[in-house]
């Protein structure tokens, strides 16, 4: 028993003093382990903060950021400024294409004057079948008109053609109580033929030419009219609403300006 007790009270007093021994170091260890912990915990965190994008540079590294896509590249930059710059150009030219165009060629029939200034404008007045024999021609705003009769009921011919000027051509024409044997036709150099056999009425043609030579004070109607197979007698042949003569047979009509 005194043995025991002698042990046992020596491994108390052993104990005790380990205890008192170390506990403080073991709490000095347990808090420099803590705080251990904590600072490799506090580098594993800063280790691990996401690095920053590369299009940012770290403040101070002193390089350049690459251009983004939103940003223009200098050639772009250039280019807009080069279009802008000839906007202006391209707008101030403008106005020399906008400049009015020439008058186009006027396209109505307008007014014709006969050799020696004969006004050919207006039907003859009082011109109807059986009057003296003659050709009688007029313009109007219809076109022109070309009429034959007689007075006395026999077979009289009256033949005769129209050619035009350069540039003028015919539109239209039509007959007027025309014959079996009375013709008219246009042939293939641009020349008016009439062919009437007319006694004591009316035969006839009426014609349209172009008006847009762009010259139209050199635009020219010749006419040229034989009566029985020769060259018609001036006397014959009445001009205008007041039936004026020619000097000739072979005569021309000029359109005013």
């Amino acid at each position: 028993m005194g043995m025991t007790a002698a042990l046992a009270g020596l491994a108390a007093i052993v104990g005790l003093g380990t205890v008192a021994t170390q506990g403080p170091a073991i709490a000095t260890v347990t808090n420099v382990a803590a705080s251990t912990t904590a600072a490799a915990t506090a580098r594993n965190a800063v280790a691990t903060v996401p690095a920053p994008p590369t299009s940012a540079p770290a403040t101070g590294s002193g390089t350049t950021p690459a251009p983004t896509a939103a940003a223009a590249s200098p050639a772009s930059a250039a280019a807009a400024t080069s279009s802008a710059s000839t906007t202006p150009a391209a707008s101030a030219a403008a106005p020399a294409s906008t400049a009015p165009a020439p008058s186009p060629p006027r396209c109505d029939d307008g007014r014709w004057v006969g050799p020696g200034g004969i006004n050919v404008e207006g039907q003859p007045n009082g011109f109807d079948a059986g009057d003296r024999g003659a050709v009688y021609l007029w313009h109007s705003s219809d076109g022109w008109h070309i009429r034959t009769t007689d007075v006395a009921n026999s077979a009289h011919h009256y033949t005769g053609t129209v050619a035009l000027s350069a540039g003028v051509r015919f539109t239209s024409f039509s007959t007027v109580q025309l014959e079996r044997t009375d013709r008219v036709w246009v042939d293939g150099d641009n020349i008016l033929h009439y062919d009437f056999t007319t006694y004591d009425h009316i035969d006839g043609v009426n014609f349209t030419v172009s008006a847009c030579d762009g010259a139209r004070e050199h635009e020219a109607i010749h006419f040229n009219m034989d009566y029985n197979g020769h060259e018609d007698d001036p006397s014959r042949i009445a001009l205008g609403d007041t039936k004026q003569h020619p000097a000739s047979a072979n005569f021309a009509v000029t359109r005013t300006a």
